[in-house]
């Protein structure tokens, strides 16, 4: 792998607020939140009673974006799809997070939790949907008597089928450039990655509310972080917020909008609940 291979992490303002900066940490989630519905397809297929199927879906992954691996040239901070879909409309951040800082961070959280990781595989539908499945309901029909969990674990350490069951997806994904963990082990646990001195650029949509980058500025500093902050769009927060300049103000010249005034509103009272906290925390 490059020594420079850097991962893009797409989120919500009021996300990055609450959860990741201030304790610079990154939680795994279960694999039926994902936003292709491919994923969901083993969750289909009974087995008796009990669903393989469901049982596989509460493995917990964490999805990146990387640079164009050759296919494209983007960098994992200019998709545009995820600035939308993922980052509230180019009004929420991409963290820029130093591949090799954020295993060697983690190499214990990986070890426990039998953490794979890598690019994700783009093909056909037919490929996910026919294959996989037809594998999947062969080694079902032979299971028999074997306990559920045994038997999911036995699918978990197949790397043919973890590699077709978690590390592939649909040709028409591909924009995503994902790169993937997996947590194959003790799934049932909280599994959170820790983001200390890996996180080397904070990149703020091109509509994110400017009002809120002292916030980050100042949870950037508690932890004695030095990343670049920057802005995609015609304006560079290190250049020309003013931190004095109120919301209203700075969007007055482009025409505040009543869903602007709204999110302003919404945006004051994630503010008010942060300092709330960091109040709590101060006592």
């Amino acid at each position: 792998m490059d020594d420079s291979l850097k991962l893009y992490h797409y989120t919500k303002v009021d996300t990055l607020l609450r959860y990741i900066l201030p304790g610079l940490k990154l939680r795994m989630n279960s694999l039926i939140n994902s936003n292709d519905p491919t994923e969901l397809l083993l969750a289909e297929t009974k087995a008796g009673s009990n669903s393989v199927g469901d049982r596989l879906l509460d493995v917990k992954s964490l999805s990146f974006c990387a640079d164009g691996d050759g296919a494209t040239s983007l960098r994992g901070y200019e998709i545009q799809p995820m600035w939308v879909s993922c980052a509230e409309c180019w009004g929420g951040v991409c963290l820029e997070i130093d591949y090799y800082k954020l295993i060697a961070n983690n190499l214990k959280i990986i070890g426990r939790h039998n953490v794979r990781h890598k690019r994700m595989v783009y093909a056909d539908s037919s490929h996910k949907s026919g294959e996989i499945l037809e594998n999947f309901l062969h080694m079902n029909a032979r299971r028999k008597s074997v306990e559920l969990d045994e038997y999911v674990q036995s699918l978990l350490n197949n790397s043919n089928f973890v590699d077709e069951r978690f590390f592939t997806k649909d040709r028409s994904w591909s924009h995503e450039q994902e790169f993937r963990f997996i947590a194959l082990e003790n799934y049932d646990e909280d599994v959170v990655f820790n983001l200390e001195g890996a996180v080397t650029a904070i990149i703020l949509g091109s509509r994110f509310n400017v009002q809120l980058y002292p916030i980050i500025r100042d949870l950037v500093k508690e932890h004695g972080m030095d990343p670049d902050v920057i802005r995609k769009g015609a304006i560079d927060v290190k250049g020309c917020i003013n931190e004095l300049e109120t919301y209203k103000s700075h969007y007055r010249a482009n025409k505040v909008s009543a869903k602007k005034q709204k999110k302003k509103e919404l945006d004051e009272e994630i503010l008010n609940c942060i300092r709330d906290v960091q109040k709590s925390l101060l006592r």
